[in-house]
């Protein structure tokens, strides 16, 4: 027979979280780099809880029945087990998976030497160390350093920065010269190698290893440098470099023109899909998601008003982020907001009324 009691005081701060898998194996593990790390949401304030590649939402479930927590009576001699509660619970913190959000709005951009000083910099920007914009960031290790890469981040001077366009533009295309002039192996390429054999640059190392990460398939030195990444990216400079719409043959001449060297493969501009319309199958404008709402019922009215009809291969990358529902298909999706009907095999999508 066990025997219970109660010794709970007023005001109790005991709280219970449910632990997935894999935040109990992280809580677990003996290796330090996979320790738990709580932040704060940078819009809600709410706290979140992330491992080195994975990032959870604390959320709050409320219980119809109490939660009592017991403790052995330790100054109990009796035979039976004397049980106090010390705590009763209402509710639970559930542990969500959830993406990771990086914000780099407040990030400086790096335009050349000098350009990271405070008087150079709009007001809203940090000048901070990467440690600190990691720190300050609510998503995984992971999650920060695969956008941050991928956004050309870098830090110079002990401030985290991206590179602009135009610093991406020069050092790519002395990076691939400097290449195909040395012979230099695409697919294992050394950072310091490269940089000592750019000729006449005043700019730190960091700039060539920023672009030659960003352009890899790794992320450890001997780097294998993608050229279908690095002809993407010279696509998308052409069509942002650009303020109005272009003929698409001119635009394939631009693109190829941009290009310092043969990439050995014929130009296509599907490649691009999510940063750039097609007002007239004839014309072409850089265009993307990120000039839109993140409401989806006001997104679909914006891309109706660049367009009347869009084909469904067209107009996914840009509603794919606001289908908060992953398990249902994408023309499901779209068919709340929108009509879709096949022409001549291909599926059209087109506002309701």
């Amino acid at each position: 027979m066990v025997k219970l009691s109660a010794n709970i005081p007023p005001l109790t701060p005991y709280k219970l979280i449910e632990l997935p898998p894999d935040l109990l194996s992280a809580l677990e593990a003996t290796d330090t780099s996979n320790e738990l790390v709580i932040k704060s949401s940078s819009k809600s304030g709410e706290a979140i809880i992330c491992t080195a590649d994975k990032t959870f939402q604390l959320r709050r479930i409320n219980q119809s029945n109490t939660l009592v927590l017991l403790k052995p009576e330790p100054a109990s001699r009796e035979v039976n087990p004397h049980l106090v509660a010390f705590s009763n619970i209402n509710t639970l913190l559930e542990c969500v998976p959830t993406r990771g959000v990086v914000d780099l709005s407040c990030v400086p951009l790096y335009f050349g030497p000098g350009s990271l000083t405070g008087e150079k910099q709009p007001s809203n920007k940090l000048l901070i160390s990467l440690a600190e914009l990691d720190s300050n960031s609510p998503a995984s290790s992971l999650e920060f350093d695969t956008e941050f890469v991928q956004s050309f981040g870098t830090e110079i001077n002990g401030i985290a920065c991206l590179l602009s366009r135009d610093i991406v533009f020069e050092f790519l295309g002395l990076a691939l010269t400097t290449i195909m002039a040395l012979k230099l192996n695409i697919n294992a390429i050394l950072v310091d190698e490269l940089y000592q054999a750019i000729d006449e640059t005043n700019e730190p190392i960091q700039i060539v290893e920023t672009i030659v990460k960003r352009f890899s398939n790794n992320q450890k030195e001997p780097y294998n440098l993608d050229m279908d990444k690095i002809t993407k990216w010279y696509g998308i400079y052409t069509l942002m470099d650009s303020d109005r719409d272009l003929y698409v043959q001119e635009f394939y001449k631009r693109w190829e023109a941009n290009i310092p060297v043969p990439t050995g493969k014929p130009l296509n501009y599907f490649t691009l899909k999510g940063n750039y319309i097609n007002p007239e199958s004839y014309l072409i404008r850089y265009f993307t998601k990120e000039r839109l709402s993140s409401d989806p019922k006001a997104r679909f009215a914006q891309l109706f008003e660049q367009k009347s009809t869009w084909e469904l291969s067209e107009i996914t990358p840009f509603v794919e982020d606001v289908m908060h529902n992953k398990a249902i298909k994408i023309e499901s999706f779209i068919m709340k907001f929108a009509r879709k009907r096949t022409i001549n095999k291909k599926i059209i999508v087109s506002a309701r009324n």
